[in-house]
């Protein structure tokens, strides 16, 4: 699984790192770095870096050369290739990093989606989430007192997905994912409770339960002097 704590973002175009910073910042990357110049990536990069996003064709160093030093310090970071050139080119530089043994999440095309890279990262992670935790969702009591006390303990969380106008650049909203983090049995997915919260006619409390943590997230935005007008998703 990818961890979120360090990514580094390398594009000579500070509109691109003015667009994917964010993006990280909400599915809760600690530290980011922006690089414009790939040649200050040596001075950068060390082990605890999670996840590279890296355009393939820089001015000073070329993408492939920085995938063979990735390949050299033998990097663990998952890396993500975007190019505005044609998709066969990103074939290409994704076989060289394979043959570095670099973990290659994906490629992406220029202009691409904000959900782009934001749902690259998060399905990736919860398909890797559910392998590990496979067997042992198999033994949970989806019971009536499993779901009350997943309520009153808030192991129920929310991830929040950015809306983006692509004219202005700006995020207009956010659409709430909603997931277990339970002690015991770490992450679970809604395709795996879901059913059985309708079941127990648990529906409306869990509905309550989003819209209050919603508003609450919408709370400290504006706490935040964020200076936007979101609209509901």
């Amino acid at each position: 699984m990818i961890n979120y704590n360090n990514a580094i973002i390398i594009d000579d175009e500070i509109e691109i790192l003015g667009i994917i910073e964010p993006i990280l910042e909400e599915i809760g990357f600690n530290t980011i770095h922006k690089i414009i110049k790939s040649s200050d990536l040596i001075s950068i990069y060390n082990d605890e870096i999670n996840l590279v996003i890296l355009d393939l064709f820089m001015p000073d160093v070329d993408g492939v050369e920085i995938l063979r030093y990735l390949g050299e310090v033998k990097s663990s970071a998952y890396i993500i290739l975007i190019s505005g050139h044609s998709k066969n080119v990103l074939n290409s530089a994704e076989k060289v990093a394979q043959a570095y043994g670099l973990n290659i999440l994906g490629s992406i095309t220029k202009p691409f989606s904000i959900n782009t890279i934001f749902d690259m990262i998060q399905n990736f992670n919860a398909n890797e989430s559910s392998k590990s935790i496979g067997k042992k969702t198999k033994q949970i009591d989806f019971s009536l007192a499993f779901f009350k006390e997943a309520l009153q303990q808030k192991y129920f969380v929310l991830y929040y997905q950015p809306q983006l106008d692509l004219k202005t650049k700006e995020i207009i909203g956010f659409e709430a994912l909603i997931r277990i983090q339970h002690p015991e049995f770490g992450l679970i997915f809604p395709d795996q409770f879901l059913k059985q919260i309708e079941a127990l006619n648990l529906i409306a409390e869990m509905t309550e339960y989003v819209i209050t943590e919603a508003l609450s997230f919408f709370g400290s935005l504006k706490n935040k002097d964020l200076k936007k007008e979101f609209r509901s998703i």
